[in-house]
């Protein structure tokens, strides 16, 4: 017991150290918790420690870290990761594991509000967007000039479900655009859109929760060049704040509220045929996404009672400013059909493959104690994410006159155990 005595005292002082891969010269504390004697875990599985304790599990084989030159027979080193730690993941770890998952779904819905808002203006059908193809298709655009201006409303909401083994969370997203735009002529048009974007989530990996909200612009524009054939492209800016908070073993209760400027860019080739009551859309397109976050204190409002809590280990720790880049292709295949001169009911498959990740992880320094050796790492939480995200649903478009127009759609996606469910709601009227 007197070995135990000298490392527990080594472990007092320590303070491990990890490190955001998005940004390799972040560092914020992992306290090493001390050792454990009298913590037996025996076959309690609700039973957990600060990552960096040497708990008692009485099995002499349990050194890992410490081999049996240290006198550790029977001790067990709690790595991150590990069954018996708590929920110790800063909220700088949770902000890169969240931020790529919102974007993603941010980024869909800006693209489909203004997907769907051309298609109306161009008058291609429910396969274009959520509207009627009632207007006489004549000349290579297939345009009207009678119709100059319009404005249009949305109102988008998703579950995000994340059951990946490394970042357990789930949240709902609210999403409402206004907007309109003009006609320059039967090729071409230019708008204008507004939004506003709510996310309120639970964050189960570190026993927390995140929620953020801000304000967008939207301009976007779109030209058909031929009546099987359309480009559109957009630009959208958001002023973001977001509130993290977690439960830290160590710190207690402890929170961090960063903001972020967050950019969309995206452009779309259309392929559009309509065979008798059929209409038939291929849609393919490329998405950048950024997201800038402002350098934040995370700040904590826990005590320090125990007497193997790292007696140095600050109230408020600084974070760093991180950038979070998403580049992608997007594609959607629908078919629609036209019951008659007010409803169309449509199918769609959708996929996107992204390009680029961001990946984070928590990578503990080298213990400084009687051992020179890694202590393990914390894996990516995007490890379990892929780069293929498929999905489909289904969508009713109804247009009551000429000038007015509404539409109803759901949608389904899936990329490994990270599942969306999306339900998006629009109104528009022309004149």
């Amino acid at each position: 017991m007197k070995k135990i005595t000298k490392i527990s005292l080594a472990l007092l002082g320590l303070g491990l150290t990890s490190q955001a891969n998005a940004s390799l010269t972040e560092q914020v504390y992992i306290p090493a918790a001390g050792v454990f004697p009298n913590a037996s875990v025996g076959s309690d599985p609700n039973t957990h420690f600060p990552i960096g304790s040497l708990i008692y599990t009485g099995n002499p084989n349990d050194t890992d870290l410490f081999n049996d030159a240290l006198g550790f027979n029977g001790y067990l080193y709690v790595r991150p990761g590990s069954i018996y730690a708590a929920g110790d993941y800063t909220n700088q770890h949770a902000s890169v594991a969240i931020t790529e998952q919102v974007m993603k779904v941010s980024l869909k819905q800006t693209s489909e509000m203004i997907r769907q808002q051309v298609a109306t203006r161009f008058d291609t059908g429910a396969v274009g967007g959520n509207t009627m193809s009632l207007l006489p298709t004549k000349g290579s655009n297939a345009g009207s000039m009678g119709d100059k201006f319009d404005v249009w409303t949305a109102f988008n909401f998703d579950h995000i479900d994340d059951a990946s083994n490394n970042v357990k969370w789930d949240g709902n997203m609210f999403t409402v655009g206004l907007g309109g735009d003009y006609k320059i002529n039967k090729m071409f048009l230019v708008g204008l859109g507004l939004t506003y974007n709510y996310l309120n989530g639970s964050t189960k990996f570190n026993r927390g929760s995140v929620r953020e909200n801000g304000f967008g612009v939207v301009p976007y524009a779109a030209a058909k060049f031929t009546k099987w054939f359309m480009m559109d492209a957009f630009f959208s800016y958001n002023w973001m704040k977001k509130d993290y908070s977690r439960q830290d073993t160590n710190r207690g209760a402890t929170s961090g509220k960063p903001n972020s400027g967050r950019w969309y860019a995206g452009i779309y080739a259309n392929l559009m045929h309509k065979i008798h009551k059929t209409n038939l859309l291929a849609r393919l397109g490329y998405q950048h996404a950024e997201d800038k976050q402002d350098a934040f204190n995370e700040t904590s409002t826990g005590p320090f009672a125990d007497a193997f809590r790292n007696p140095a280990l600050s109230r408020t720790l600084r974070y760093r400013s991180q950038t979070y880049k998403l580049n992608r292709l997007d594609s959607r295949l629908q078919a629609g059909y036209e019951v008659n001169n007010m409803f169309e009911p449509y199918l769609f498959a959708i996929y996107t493959y992204d390009f680029t990740k961001n990946n984070t992880g928590l990578t503990p320094a080298r213990f400084v104690g009687n051992a020179a050796a890694i202590i393990g790492s914390f894996p990516s939480p995007e490890s379990t994410h892929g780069k293929h995200t498929w999905g489909g649903g289904l969508g009713l478009a109804f247009k009551p006159t000429h000038n007015w127009r509404a539409g109803l759609e759901y949608t389904y996606s899936q990329n490994k155990k990270l599942q969306t469910h999306a339900a998006t709601a629009r109104l528009g009227y022309r004149f």
